[in-house]
């Protein structure tokens, strides 16, 4: 192994000039860079899918295209799990436009179950579960996102950009107590991103108390 592969900062430069199916290949193939180039692969997600079909094929079960456990997963069984978690940094829907996109449009949609996702976030809450998590969109949780106490589950000091649907579904103390919440329990954001239906703006708080705020944007509801 050449020394250059000693530094991680020209490893990760390297590898991320690769493509996706390239870097499973050294996932699969190369111990010395498996860590790294898994780091890479499980850094942008934009659902919570692939994580919860790290669980044994035994312990799942898929109806109508909704992933539920056939089975209470075992203590060891979850840790490929809460490990390949802790190496995702951002959890966002991309654009449909976006090159990013484009793996991602093309794959066959699965959406998790509520109870599962239940299951899952009482073991591990969502903070505990992604401790490297900076980025955060709501629609992230496909069906589930209407379950803004679940959303707000995700909030952390460590989030940078968070991109949130708040629209009709929600009443006006709901959205109220979110957005409130969010300079004690998201008080590092950098970046906002609202989804509201038009009209709705007026309830809006004043995010000064955001200290680290650069952007906020705020949209008509998808």
């Amino acid at each position: 192994m050449h020394r250059a592969f000693d530094s991680e900062d020209i490893i990760y430069s390297v590898l991320n000039y690769l493509e996706r199916k390239d870097l499973k290949n050294v996932a699969m193939t190369c111990s010395w860079l498996a860590g790294h180039a898994l780091n890479i692969l499980w850094s942008k997600r934009s659902s919570l899918v692939p994580l919860i079909m790290c669980l044994p094929q035994d312990t799942l079960e898929i109806k109508d295209d909704t992933i539920f456990l056939s089975r209470e997963p075992t203590p060891s069984e979850w840790v490929r799990l809460q490990i390949n978690a802790s190496r995702v940094r951002r959890l966002i829907v991309p654009d449909p436009d976006s090159n990013e996109a484009l793996w991602i449009y093309r794959s066959p949609k699965l959406s998790v179950s509520g109870l599962v996702l239940q299951r899952l976030f009482e073991q591990f809450p969502p903070t505990t579960l992604f401790p490297n998590l900076c980025a955060f969109g709501s629609h992230a949780l496909w069906e589930s996102s209407s379950d803004l106490s679940l959303v707000r589950m995700f909030m952390s000091p460590g989030l940078e950009e968070v991109l949130l649907d708040v629209s009709a579904r929600f009443t006006t103390h709901e959205v109220e107590q979110f957005l409130g919440a969010l300079p004690i329990e998201a008080h590092g954001l950098r970046q906002l991103s609202i989804w509201i239906d038009r009209g709705a703006t007026a309830f809006l708080p004043s995010f000064g108390k955001l200290p680290k705020l650069i952007a906020l944007t705020v949209d008509p509801a998808r």
